[in-house]
């Protein structure tokens, strides 16, 4: 059936759209996964002819103190429990042991300590590596972890709009199915949609963790977002938005 109905007034842009005709640097890679338009794209490590959305994939634990004799820790990365580990020798054994056990845990690419109270932990590329859940019981007292999200990630460009992308007829969603060329911007101006209200000469912060929600790795805002969304340190915002609201970008990667 044919289109009936039409809007009287064209809309300003749409995600993904070069923003005016100065001068662009464009790149093509291949996708890993779906990516939409106007959205932060990355290599893959080992494979930099293709791209991917960013990743959580990169946590950091921290210990309150010291491990103690007889204590057992428990935590989960990506949702996996990790093997439980009890202490043994000394602390920095200790941390050694659930370094080892935390490599053993599907989806983690490695892990490392500084032997004191830290442990770091990245994902296989292209997965987040989430840790959860840390719990340390038995032994005299108990000390506590707790984890902060990160990313190794950084932008290579911006997804472009290309007409050739077939819109889902019942999602309505348009964007770069896996294993499609992506059009990215690498330099220039291009139109996207902001997360958060922003004026002309904001910093670009890119999302890598999202919500499932309102939030979507890929997106842009001009704060960190508590710790979920990292800067672009080649990029600045060249227009006012509204939250949210289209936006334009003007990227200068990679550095």
């Amino acid at each position: 059936m044919s289109q009936q109905v039409y809007n009287r007034y064209m809309g300003l842009a749409v995600p993904g759209l070069i923003a005016d005709s100065e001068y662009t640097a464009k790149d093509g890679l291949q996708a890993f996964e779906a990516i939409g338009l106007g959205l932060g794209v990355v290599q893959r490590i080992g494979y930099p002819n293709q791209g991917r959305l960013p990743k959580s994939n990169k946590s950091t634990i921290l210990f309150a103190g010291d491990l103690i004799t007889a204590n057992v820790v428990n935590l989960k990365i990506g949702g996996v429990a990790m093997a439980p580990v009890t202490f043994n020798t000394d602390n920095a054994t200790t941390l050694g042991l659930i370094v080892t056990a935390i490599k053993a845990v599907a989806g983690v690419a490695n892990a490392t300590t500084d032997g004191v109270h830290t442990i770091v932990v990245y994902g296989t590329d292209g997965l987040d590596a989430l840790v959860t859940d840390i719990v340390v019981t038995a032994g005299a007292t108990q000390t506590t972890g707790a984890a902060t999200v990160g990313t190794t990630d950084v932008i290579y460009g911006i997804s472009i709009m290309s007409q050739a992308i077939e819109q889902v007829r019942f999602t309505g969603v348009v964007a770069y199915t896996s294993g499609a060329p992506v059009g990215c911007l690498l330099k220039g101006r291009i139109w996207v949609m902001s997360e958060t209200a922003v004026v002309n000469g904001d910093p670009v912060y890119l999302r890598f963790k999202g919500d499932g929600a309102t939030k979507f790795a890929g997106q842009f805002r001009n704060d960190a977002d508590s710790g979920t969304a990292t800067l672009v340190t080649g990029a600045i915002f060249r227009t006012i938005a509204a939250a949210p609201g289209l936006a334009v970008i003007d990227i200068n990667e990679p550095q």
